[in-house]
């Protein structure tokens, strides 16, 4: 009996194999994800591609499939050989679209070739014609476009990325401004024939309800046009001109006096103040005054009280060298952030209750410089900007720039939505909106 289930137990173990069996991958081997992360300038790390594969690869070739930059692509593999991580573009940035070929092969042989483009944005709605300006709603939702050739204005959803409604114009705009004490849209024209004339449109409908001309200059009686339209949260505003001759001004616009154009108390014929050109201007975050930056370098600001139409100023102790370029206000809190071109050394600065806060932190702001607050929580002092192709967040209350990374260079004109959410940028047909924490986490 013993015998005989001896016999059976090495009958059966005659039966196991020597060594495990070879296994077979037979998973095709595929994409299996891609996504782009945006480098920091200011720590050294640059701009990263990444592909992901379901299975170790060999790179066998990758090319940028654009002829206007040939760039030193550099690699590394990473994940057990199954991610490609590719940088060393310094072809474009943030914002942009770029179509890349790769070829790889798996342990099998399998060779998988294909092409793919990074959209390095969260979306982006496409206008006919070229877009000269843009506004953000006040609600962060939908962006306000006016566009040349065709001549229209186009309403964009920044919350509902699908919505988009257009009215054509029977003029050129040059830019436009909301008016929330009557719900209008106020358009200065920009077309020879028409741009002595604001054009005032009812947003529920396209519809032009009425022109506003713009008077001569009082001087030597040649056109005015107009260039940029506030409002106070009382209808209560300015209009911002310039003549033939490049010589600027700004006129009082009531809508509460049917649109009435008139030149402010202060000023008197013959008299020509600083604060009668404005280098830029904005609203006051509640819609109680206007503030205005004079030109020619001198870091005083205008306030006009909407309410009592009282003009002061105020005035900052800087270097007579720095010349004033644009302010920002603050849409939630009583903050202005102030540019200036200056020399090496001098910087841009903040102003909280018409007091200057927090440090310098310098930027250049000579190439159609633009900036915006981030209305994120815990980032009261910090702003975001956009010079030369380059996009950062400066945190003005430690002084540090905390990242800057390049931007696709078709882009131009920084915002950034109430909500904390959003960054938008303008192409030339184009609005894009990046999410926040892709500019900084």
């Amino acid at each position: 009996m013993l015998a005989a289930l001896h016999f059976l137990s090495c009958k059966k173990h005659e039966n196991i194999p020597s060594s495990p069996p070879a296994v077979t991958d037979t998973a095709k081997l595929r994409l299996a994800g891609y996504s782009y992360t945006p480098g920091n300038l200011n720590a050294g790390q640059l701009d990263t591609f990444t592909l992901r594969f379901n299975k170790p690869i060999h790179l066998n070739s990758l090319q940028y499939l654009s002829s206007y930059c040939l760039p030193d692509l550099q690699h590394t593999l990473t994940d057990g050989d199954s991610v490609i991580l590719f940088y060393n573009f310094r072809c474009g940035g943030l914002g942009g679209d770029y179509p890349f070929k790769y070829s790889v092969t798996d342990s099998s042989g399998s060779t998988l070739s294909d092409s793919i483009v990074f959209h390095c944005y969260y979306h982006r709605a496409i206008t006919a014609g070229t877009i000269q300006n843009y506004f953000l709603s006040k609600d962060g939702k939908y962006c306000w476009v006016v566009t040349n050739s065709p001549d229209q204005i186009v309403c964009l959803g920044l919350a509902d990325t699908g919505y988009q409604k257009t009215y054509a114009l029977n003029f050129t705009p040059f830019n436009a401004g909301y008016n929330y004490y009557n719900n209008l849209i106020y358009i200065p024209a920009a077309d020879l024939q028409h741009r002595d004339t604001v054009y005032v449109m009812d947003p529920s409908t396209g519809e032009i309800i009425k022109p506003i001309p713009i008077p001569k200059d009082t001087i030597d009686h040649t056109d005015n046009y107009a260039y940029d339209v506030l409002f106070g949260s009382n209808g209560y505003g300015i209009l911002r001109i310039e003549n033939d001759d490049g010589v600027g001004a700004w006129l009082v616009l009531d809508s509460r006096l049917n649109d009435t154009l008139y030149l402010h108390p202060f000023f008197t014929p013959g008299l020509i103040s600083g604060m009668r050109d404005l280098a830029s201007a904005a609203v006051k975050f509640d819609g109680s005054e206007i503030i205005g930056l004079e030109s020619n370098g001198s870091c005083r600001l205008v306030r006009l009280d909407c309410n009592t139409h009282n003009l002061t100023e105020v005035s900052f102790p800087f270097s007579p060298t720095a010349i004033s370029w644009y302010i920002v206000a603050n849409k939630f809190a009583d903050e202005v952030f102030v540019v200036n071109l200056q020399p090496p050394g001098m910087n841009q600065f903040l102003v909280q209750n018409y007091v200057m806060v927090g440090a310098f932190t310098g930027f250049d702001a000579y190439s159609a410089s633009s900036a915006d607050f981030s209305y994120r929580a815990g980032e009261n002092f910090y702003v975001y900007y956009f010079d030369d192709n380059t996009a950062g967040v400066v945190d003005y209350n430690s002084g540090n720039i905390l990242k800057n990374t390049d931007v696709n260079p078709s882009l131009s004109r920084i915002s950034s939505t109430t909500d904390g959410g959003y960054i938008v940028f303008m192409g030339n047909n184009n609005i894009t909106m990046i999410e926040s924490k892709d500019l900084y986490p």
